[in-house]
C-alpha cells in the first residue's frame, strides 16, 4: 500500500498541472487577476481538501472527472479564504506557506478582487460542470453556499476577529467549527449527493466532516505552538492573545482531545458502512493529518 504521505505528493502534482490548465481558460480576461490567480496557486499548499474529495469518492466509486470538479470547487473556495484572512484588516500575514500572501506580492486592492473572483469561479465550476446532474448541482452549490457563506466560513472568520484568548473552549470550538469545519462539511457531504445517498447516510458523513475538522484544527492550533516555520510556512508563535485551544489547553490536553476526535471519526466511518480495508485506509489518513509537522 502506497503511504498516505506519497498519495498525497502524487495527488498534488496531478491536481496542480491540472487546476492551472483550467484556471488559465477561466480567468485569462485581465492580467493583475489572472496573474494573482496563477500565483495563489503556485505556492504550494496541502491540497488536502481536493484529496479528502477524491480519496473518499474513490472509496464510494465515483468518477474522477466528477470528482475533479467538487475539489477544484472545494481548493478555490479554500485559497480565496486564505487571501482575504492574510489581509491587513483580518490576520495582517506577510507569508503564507513561506512566500509573499497575495496582498503582499501584488497589493491589497489586487488581493481582495483575488479573492472575489475565486470565490465566484468556485461556483462556476459546479453550475458549468458536465459531469453532475442538474438537480445534483442545485444541493451541491446550495452546500457550497451554507459552507463558505454566513453560515459557515464568514461567521466563521467574524466571530475569529472579535474573539481573543479569553474566550471559552466553547465559544472557540463554534467559531472553529465555522471557520474551518464547514468547508470540510462540503468535501464530505457533496460525494454523499453525487452518489445520491439516503438523508441517513448524508448526516452521517456530516458527523464524521465535524470530527475530522476538530482533529485538523486542534493539530493546526498545536503546530502554532511547536511547529517549525520553515516546515509550517506561516508566521508561528502569533496566536498567544487569539482563540486558539492549544494555549488554553496546552500540549497533553490538545493530545488527548484529539485521540477522542479521532475515536469518534473512525466510529461514525464504521457506522456509515466503510468495511474493514476501507476502515485501515482511513485510519491511516486520520493519523497522517493528526502527526503532520505543516
Amino acid at each position: 500500500m502506497i503511504s498516505i504521505e506519497n498519495q498525497l505528493l502524487k495527488f498534488k502534482k496531478t491536481f496542480d498541472i491540472e487546476s492551472k490548465k483550467e484556471l488559465s481558460k477561466i480567468a485569462k480576461y485581465e492580467n493583475n487577476i489572472y496573474n494573482s490567480i496563477q500565483y495563489s496557486f503556485s505556492t504550494g499548499g496541502k491540497r488536502l481538501r481536493p484529496f479528502l474529495i477524491f480519496f473518499f469518492g474513490k472509496l464510494l466509486k465515483i468518477n474522477q472527472k466528477t470528482l475533479f470538479d467538487l475539489s477544484m470547487s472545494a481548493e478555490l473556495t479554500h485559497t480565496y479564504s486564505l487571501i482575504h484572512d492574510d489581509l491587513p484588516a483580518m490576520d495582517n500575514d506577510d507569508y503564507r506557506r513561506g512566500k509573499p500572501t497575495v496582498h503582499k506580492k501584488f497589493n491589497e486592492a489586487v488581493a481582495i478582487l483575488c479573492g472575489d473572483a475565486l470565490q465566484v469561479i468556485s461556483f462556476y465550476k459546479i453550475s458549468n460542470s458536465k459531469n453532475i446532474s442538474e438537480k445534483n448541482k442545485s444541493k451541491i452549490i446550495n452546500l457550497l453556499c451554507d459552507s463558505s457563506g454566513v453560515r459557515g466560513l464568514i461567521s466563521g472568520q467574524s466571530l475569529d476577529l472579535k474573539m481573543d484568548n479569553k474566550s471559552s473552549l466553547s465559544k472557540i470550538d463554534i467559531m472553529q467549527d465555522l471557520k474551518t469545519g464547514a468547508l470540510f462539511r462540503f468535501c464530505f457531504v457533496s460525494i454523499g449527493i453525487i452518489k445520491n445517498l439516503p438523508v441517513k447516510k448524508i448526516n452521517i458523513l456530516n458527523k464524521i466532516s465535524i470530527e475530522f475538522g476538530k482533529i485538523f484544527q486542534t493539530t493546526d492550533d498545536l503546530l502554532d505552538l511547536t511547529g517549525d516555520y520553515k516546515k509550517v510556512g506561516k508566521k508561528l508563535r502569533k496566536d498567544f492573545n487569539k482563540p486558539n485551544i492549544a494555549y488554553k489547553l496546552g500540549r497533553d490536553k490538545c493530545l488527548n482531545k484529539i485521540s477522542k476526535h479521532q475515536k469518534k471519526f473512525i466510529n461514525y466511518c464504521k457506522l456509515f458502512g466503510f468495511n474493514e480495508k476501507e476502515i485501515t485506509e482511513i485510519s491511516l489518513l486520520m493519523n497522517y493529518v493528526s502527526n503532520r509537522d505543516f
